[in-house]
């Protein structure tokens, strides 16, 4: 009797480079840095830029963390003998958006970027629908996981 197969299991993360304490120093280098600047200003009669250097650390400051906080998010692929499972998490883990498709007929491709000419996505379809999903990965990372999921659907 034949032993069943374990899923095959794929996590796709974007590649972060700061963990959360070095972002935090960071925005505390750059704020110390331009607090500084604005501080000698207003010492020197220019206290208009105050408020100016405090919202452009408030812009910064949301920027960084929602870029951070964008790039803790996570996508699944299970690939077991009858369904394959998109699963896309949020920065705590929690399940944002989950597509189960049956295994069989569907493929899995590089499709055209209608977003961005001249770029592909990889896409699980079927019946001419297609799933996007990596979209943070790069040219050469998509094309390893085209190939590596191929394999696994061939099995």
């Amino acid at each position: 009797m034949a032993q069943p197969r374990t899923p095959h299991r794929f996590e796709l993360a974007a590649n972060c480079s700061l963990s959360e304490s070095q972002a935090i120093g960071f925005f505390c280098l750059i704020a110390g840095v331009s607090l500084t600047i604005a501080i000698g200003c207003a010492l020197m009669g220019y206290w208009p830029i105050l408020p100016f250097a405090g919202l452009e650390l408030a812009l910064f400051g949301w920027a960084l963390r929602t870029t951070w906080r964008r790039a803790q998010h996570r996508e699944f692929i299970i690939i077991d003998a009858e369904q394959i499972e998109l699963q896309r998490t949020d920065a705590e883990g929690q399940p944002v958006d989950t597509i189960q498709i049956p295994r069989s007929w569907t493929q899995v491709s590089l499709i055209a970027d209608r977003r961005r000419p001249g770029e592909q996505r990889l896409a699980f379809g079927r019946q001419g629908r297609w799933i996007p999903f990596g979209d943070f990965l790069v040219e050469s990372e998509k094309r390893t996981l085209l190939r590596r999921l191929r394999q696994v659907l061939a099995e």
